[in-house]
């Protein structure tokens, strides 16, 4: 082949593999496609567009525009081969490199294949593959309407941010120094109503006799009150006894200058209280002190950062940080201790955490407040009657003083006491109480906590010679108490020593005790002491005893951990210094079995009486009654039975339910969501019940459960207004909503309130929004619509790719949406019309042809 002819073959073979290579770039030019995902996720109130590559059948996610989205804290490096950040907590750290292609995240690594990330040297594109295996974030990919679905089981800093704000907005609604959800569910007063009855029946066995003992209580609402009785008794062959006992209660409205009554078995208060048959007057509050007065905590932290305050761990008050960083919130200083947290959050997830503790006793009174209150009647135990008559007032926030007059007749002689207690307040944890009850008792104490739960209180009190007044013969009383705890990486230590004294006429009493106890995992170990010391002119009685006691939590083998668990080991040894010898020993393991059963095997042994008892108890939880069996081995062998529980009526249901603990004198609940079909919400027969909604009290209730598909709370406080919120979770269908998602309700006495919770339908709209150019519809992309609501909220609402929208989760309201007027006016355009009225009604919740024509302004 001539030199021309080989020149040919290679221009002809060159021009073959140019063309191959330019058809190869061109069909992966073509192959390699950006394509805008719609994304919505509604737990975050998401709705966006997500930008993504499109290569070789697969969809690769923008990193940055999903970590974003999601709030999760994301960092390209300098030479943009690298991404760092971290997820969920600043401590949970991961870094993706793609230069050496792989991932880690906590302490787990993996290798990232070329093939599962793609770039555009604008950003980095993963495969959705990749987030849910870093992430645990399930992303699917819908090809016929573009768009992406999320799937997670954890809680995203997008749905946190979301929760705090809506918290934030409501809590900026509420006053802080009062923070209460609206009163929804006030009182219910009746003439007559079904209320509950509780039992106790016990039979014993100890050695060749039988005994029965028994007790009922019955509670219920009678003339806008309610009135409780109880009956308890015991029969012993032919011997038998009963004692009762009962009292009406009748609560006053909030005008009224009263707030009860009580007329039956009650107690006399005062300096001496004696239990009587009388009458109770006074205008102390029903539900629990708890609001003292208010103070303010102040915190300093970045601008613009996000602060709640917690009270026992529930958010009473939100902020924003101002531009220098400063917050500044008036809370409620409450009775007793109180622990308040102060939460930081940065829009990352960033967190920081401070904790306070402060102390109010129950002695003191709210500044202003004028409290009062009389009782007389006859008294049960003994001849005579008892009258008191009191008055409190609270001069400042640090100065609380009572007075009172307590008469007390014995058919001997009439004795009337003036007794005063004043009150100070020295600082945050400290106060001091002075109690003079002339002539029978003269009483200072002093109390203080500090914030780092280091407490110690002490009292010395007088006593005069009367002898009426003072049949023990004492001359004073004095104790003191201290408490030491200590956290030492996971290792809790408390030491408590404890001080009590006693002067006789004829005789002195001490009494010292002091404990150390660890806590470590799961063992706990305590190291006590305590010394009683009795002197009388014929010399001194002492008796020193010591011990160790442990209790430990065992972990059992997984084959072993279904059938048991919560296995718990303890024992103990006491030594008695003074006589030199052990004094007792004894040891106990217990088990959960079943479902509500709990059995435990007892051993005990003295060393005084050298007697051993071994014994065996099983205890059952029924839904409707609690079992006690109780079997003793010993010289005489001991064996009983125990049943006890409640019932009540159920006037929603018209049934009677059973419990296995006993209520009566207190409230219980029952909670009926139901789906308000008309929209008035009243449940009517023919309205459906929705049986999976939670409603959270905040620790209103210490017993729960679900019957007839609902949510029963008891064993809640009498006539005391309670906050709630209704956790729309698990119902499945995200178009139902309750009226009112936070409420309080006021509770009753001896009676199962129901209280129907009404849910209706979220709105639904939908429309257009595209200019009109030559007569034809043109979309315009990343237009955004706002909804104004009555209470000036906003809602954003993007336009999709073809110039329409809709939206869903309006709650019935009026509104109004509009273009964003920013928008129109960089476009040059105008909306027709500029703004549309709709209202979202439990009737009509689906509003369509929302449509908005966008034209060109006149030039």
């Amino acid at each position: 082949m001539g030199k021309e002819n080989r020149l040919y073959v290679f221009l002809f073979f060159g021009f073959i593999a140019f063309i191959s290579t330019a058809v190869s770039q061109q069909s992966e030019k073509e192959e390699k496609q950006s394509v805008p995902l719609d994304f919505w996720y509604d737990q975050g109130n998401v709705q966006t567009s997500i930008p993504s590559l499109y290569e070789n059948g697969q969809f690769y996610l923008s990193l940055d525009d999903i970590c974003r989205t999601l709030g999760i804290f994301m960092q390209y490096d300098s030479a943009f081969t690298s991404a760092a950040g971290f997820y969920l907590t600043e401590a949970n750290r991961f870094r993706i490199n793609f230069a050496e292609g792989n991932t880690e995240i906590g302490a787990r690594h993996d290798t990232l294949p070329a093939s599962e990330s793609a770039s555009d040297r604008l950003h980095w594109y993963l495969l959705p593959s990749v987030f849910e295996r870093m992430f645990s974030l399930t992303f699917t990919v819908d090809f016929s309407s573009l768009s992406i679905s999320l799937v997670t089981n954890v809680t995203l800093p997008v749905v946190q941010a979301v929760e705090r704000e809506r918290q934030l907005k409501y809590l900026q609604t509420v006053h802080q120094e009062k923070i209460s959800y609206p009163l929804l569910f006030p009182l219910e007063r009746t003439i007559v109503q079904p209320g509950v009855l509780d039992y106790s029946l016990t039979a014993n066995r100890l050695g060749n006799k039988n005994s029965y003992g028994y007790q009922f209580g019955a509670g219920s609402e009678l003339f806008g009150g309610d009135i409780n009785a109880e009956l308890i008794g015991d029969v012993e062959q032919n011997r038998s006894s009963f004692s009762s006992q009962a009292v009406w209660r009748y609560p006053f409205e909030k005008e009224f200058p009263l707030t009860q009554l009580q007329i039956g078995n009650i107690n006399s208060g005062g300096i001496l209280p004696r239990d009587m048959r009388g009458i109770l007057l006074n205008n102390e509050p029903l539900q629990p002190r708890e609001l003292f007065t208010t103070f303010y905590i102040e915190e300093h932290t970045v601008p613009q950062w996000t602060v709640y305050l917690l009270k026992d761990n529930i958010i009473i008050a939100a902020q924003k940080a101002d531009e220098l960083g400063n917050v500044r919130f008036a809370v409620p200083l409450t009775y007793g201790s109180t622990n308040y947290d102060v939460r930081i959050y940065g829009p990352n997830g960033e967190q920081i955490e401070k904790r306070r503790r402060l102390e109010i006793p129950f002695s003191f009174t709210p500044p202003g407040e004028l409290l009062y209150g009389l009782t007389a009647g006859e008294n049960i135990y003994g001849n005579g009657g008892t009258a008191t008559l009191y008055s409190e007032y609270g001069f400042s926030d640090k100065i609380s003083q009572r007075l009172g007059l307590q008469v007390i007749n014995d058919s001997v002689s009439t004795r009337n006491f003036f007794y005063s207690n004043s009150s100070f307040r020295l600082f945050d944890g400290g106060a001091v109480s002075l109690q003079a009850a002339y002539p029978y008792k003269y009483t200072a104490q002093f109390s203080n906590v500090h914030t780092s739960q280091i407490s110690y209180n002490a009292s010395y009190s007088l006593f005069s010679s009367d002898r009426i007044l003072n049949f023990a013969k004492q001359k004073s009383a004095y104790q003191a108490q201290l408490f030491l705890p200590y956290d030492l990486s996971g290792l809790f230590l408390s030491g408590r020593m404890q001080y009590t004294g006693a002067q006789f006429e004829q005789s002195n009493y001490h009494s010292a005790v002091s404990s150390l106890t660890g806590f470590y995992r799961r063992t706990s170990v305590s190291v006590e002491a305590q010394m009683n010391e009795t002197s009388t002119s014929f010399g001194a009685v002492n008796n020193t005893i010591a011990g160790i006691a442990v209790l430990h939590s065992l972990r059992l083998p997984m084959q072993l951990s279904k059938s048991f668990s919560g296995v718990l080991f303890s024992g103990a040894y006491y030594h008695n210094f003074s006589f030199h010898r052990p004094e007792n020993i004894r040891a106990e393991l217990s088990s959960n079995i079943f479902t509500g059963g709990r059995i435990s095997f007892l051993f005990s042994h003295s060393f005084q009486t050298a007697q051993s008892q071994f014994g065996l108890q099983l205890v059952y939880e029924f839904d409707a009654a609690r079992s006690t069996s109780f079997m003793q081995f010993s010289s005489r062998q001991q064996f009983s039975q125990n049943v006890r529980g409640a019932m009540a009526y159920d006037r929603a249901f018209h049934t009677v339910q059973f419990y296995n603990q006993q209520w009566a004198g207190n409230a219980a609940v029952r909670f009926i969501p139901f789906f308000d079909e008309n929209g008035d919400g009243v449940k009517q027969p023919s309205e459906q019940i929705l049986p999976d909604e939670m409603i959270n009290t905040k620790g209103a209730a210490i017993f729960q459960r679900r019957s007839h598909s609902t949510q029963e709370l008891w064993q809640m406080l009498p006539y005391n207004t309670y906050s709630a919120e209704v956790m729309v979770t698990s119902s499945g269908n995200a178009m139902l909503v309750p009226q009112d998602k936070y409420f309080s309700f006021t509770t009753g006495a001896s009676v199962l309130q129901p209280i129907y919770i009404p849910f209706h339908s979220v709105g639904l709209i939908e429309g257009t929004a595209a200019a009109i150019r030559n007569g034809e519809q043109k979309p315009i992309s990343g237009l955004t619509l706002h909804v104004y609501a009555e209470d000036n909220t906003v809602t954003d609402i993007p336009v999709f790719q073809d110039g329409a929208y809709y939206y869903v989760g309006l709650p019935l309201g009026k509104y109004r949406i509009e273009v964003d007027k920013k928008q129109l006016e960089i476009l040059k355009l105008k909306a027709v019309p500029e703004s549309i009225p709709f209202s979202i009604t439990a009737v009509e919740n689906s509003i369509s042809g929302l449509d908005f024509q966008l034209l060109p302004l006149a030039p």
